[in-house]
């Protein structure tokens, strides 16, 4: 009985300190320092180039337009666990936003480390609470169901996809930054899904049966 409360109760706290984390690594680290990004907010950022609103604000309109594919083609079980994310992620990236991290804002490659860690640990709390971050993840896993394209590749596809665009109009290092918080962030997220779960496990907390880096 004590288990039944206690669990849910957990993975709530995992959830949301993991959307705080991301939000925190891509609102005090990655934007302002113009780290090439994949996933949702990496496209949001090519957006708001062109067209003048909050990055907060184009990722809750692009996480929201994917919820609604998501409901259409897979189904409310999936996004029942993706809906408060798409909705917290935006407002607490918007709160970092507005605070710079200056302690460590003069060495690069510290904060390169850091954001990894942090979206690491985040994403890997998200998804071990049985959580999905939404994003591309719903656009894969749409595109797996319909046309059985293998998530993984879509969500590569994806994320090379954002990062390329971002590295048109950015110096070629600031891309070198993104791919190595990127490179950081998954070898942590897989660590910290796989904590104390099974095989079998790590497919239901996943929601896709894949591990993967984060694509907020």
């Amino acid at each position: 009985m004590r288990d039944k409360y206690l669990r849910p109760l957990v993975a709530a706290i995992e959830m949301l300190i993991g959307t705080a984390l991301t939000a925190a690594a891509f609102g005090l680290i990655i934007v302002p320092r113009g780290f090439a990004a994949g996933g949702i907010t990496g496209f949001s950022r090519i957006i708001v180039s062109v067209i003048p609103i909050p990055l907060s604000a184009m990722v809750f309109i692009a996480n929201m337009s994917l919820l609604i594919l998501g409901l259409v083609f897979i189904g409310k079980k999936f996004i029942a666990k993706t809906v408060s994310i798409s909705i917290l992620f935006p407002v607490m990236l918007e709160v970092f936003s507005h605070h710079a991290l200056n302690s460590i804002a003069q060495d690069t490659m510290l904060c390169t480390i850091v954001a990894g860690v942090m979206l690491g640990v985040g994403s890997g709390l998200i998804l071990h609470s049985g959580a999905s971050s939404g994003g591309f993840d719903i656009l894969a896993v749409t595109l797996n169901k319909k046309c059985n394209i293998p998530v993984a590749v879509v969500m590569n596809i994806c994320d090379a996809a954002v990062i390329l665009m971002q590295s048109l109009n950015q110096p070629l290092i600031q891309t070198i930054y993104g791919i190595i918080v990127i490179t950081i962030s998954a070898a942590i997220v897989g660590r910290i899904v796989t904590m104390g779960a099974g095989e079998s496990q790590i497919t239901h907390l996943t929601g896709i049966g894949s591990l993967h880096e984060p694509h907020f």
